[in-house]
């Protein structure tokens, strides 16, 4: 999936793929920055990734997860 323009759209559609992923781990995924704001962005996608729980997280299954 490669996009020269994020707009909101296609911006969900990702976040909620890498959600379906990361969210069995343990983790939630937020969109943040222009696209969120504006609706689109030309530069890039800010995303935020964070535990379900506070307190000590094990990264390593993230890492694996994103790494296929």
């Amino acid at each position: 999936m490669t996009y020269e323009a994020w707009t909101f759209v296609q911006s969900l559609e990702f976040v909620r793929k890498l959600e379906s992923v990361l969210e069995p781990l343990g983790f939630h995924t937020a969109l943040g920055g222009s696209v969120l704001m504006e609706g689109k962005s030309s530069n890039d996608l800010d995303l935020i990734v964070y535990p379900h729980n506070s307190g000590r997280v094990n990264m390593d299954p993230i890492h694996n997860a994103l790494q296929q």
